[in-house]
């Protein structure tokens, strides 16, 4: 490196992309006027890279001007010139000139104001307004269903059986779905009993008093079957049947959530028949909020 090079120095003119080459005497006298900040970038010889003045070695002692424009007052050669010249450099090689080209483009923008665009955040209030609705719709059915049911259905003889009762997916008021957590509680002598025990303890009607048109019953997170209004009332007093109309009356009324019947007895077959595939269907039904499966 020659003495030359070692007493120059290339600045970047802040805002554009412009570079001015000063002799080192030239950069200290305009700090000290406060024409040229320390945070002003310069290339350095014995670095090979942009840096700002507060960095070399040269201006670490020396005092901090007040702002002021940077380069404001120095004289400035022609830019075709400088161009020229800056390749001639020893310690500015072609590949280093190449490698800090982005790095002086960022550096002539330090201190350019950064441009603040304000937009009305559309999604964001979108997302408050739905997680309120959310967050209120869960209050409601835990208010007016879920903990009126549950405090009802442990004063029966069901006290152990974990269930819960919500809004028809929330947004069918309507609609109530009773979720029965799969239990041993449950048996196939006792499940009639369950389902009276349910019926006396579910609310009548969630919102303004309207009473709920359908019930579902599910061992999982999907509605598995459906009674209407009318049949999951006639549940609450089956006291008088014995086990076998009680096993009858509920697969007569009790729906697939589809609305197909649970058991219909075959035409053709033989009343012996019949019982048989009867005995399945409700060995099934049970078994769905016994094990889930």
């Amino acid at each position: 490196m020659n003495n030359q090079a070692s007493r120059t120095l290339f600045l970047a003119v802040p805002g554009t992309q412009d570079t001015r080459e000063l002799g080192l005497d030239d950069v200290r006298n305009a700090v000290a006027r406060g024409e040229i900040s320390l945070d002003n970038w310069a290339w350095s010889p014995t670095r090979n890279e942009w840096v700002p003045l507060s960095q070399l070695p040269e201006f670490a002692a020396a005092p901090a001007a007040a702002p002021a424009p940077a380069i404001a007052a120095v004289p400035v050669a022609a830019k075709a010139a400088i161009r020229a010249s800056m390749p001639a450099k020893a310690a500015v090689s072609r590949t280093a000139t190449a490698a800090n080209n982005n790095a002086r483009h960022a550096a002539t923008y330090y201190s350019k104001p950064i441009e603040e665009h304000h937009e009305f955040p559309v999604f964001k209030v979108l997302f408050v307004v739905l997680g309120a609705i959310i967050a209120a719709l869960v209050g409601v059915n835990y208010c007016l269903v879920d903990q009126p049911f549950r405090q009802n259905l442990a004063k029966t003889p069901f006290a152990n059986v974990q269930a819960h009762a919500h809004l028809g997916a929330f947004v069918q008021p309507g609609v109530m779905l009773i979720h029965i957590i799969p239990t041993e509680e449950i048996t196939s002598d006792n499940f009639a009993d369950f389902l009276t025990a349910l019926t006396q303890s579910a609310p009548r009607g969630a919102i303004a008093g309207q009473p709920f048109s359908t019930i579902g019953l599910t061992s999982s997170w999907l509605g598995q079957y459906a009674i209407t209004a009318d049949n999951w009332n006639g549940f609450a007093d089956m006291s008088g049947f014995t086990p076998e109309q009680k096993k009858e009356y509920v697969l007569g009324h009790l729906e697939k959530i589809n609305g197909d019947p649970l058991f219909e007895p075959a035409k053709n077959a033989t009343p012996e028949a019949n019982a048989a595939a009867e005995d399945k269907v409700w060995a099934r039904l049970v078994n769905h909020f016994q094990t889930g499966l």
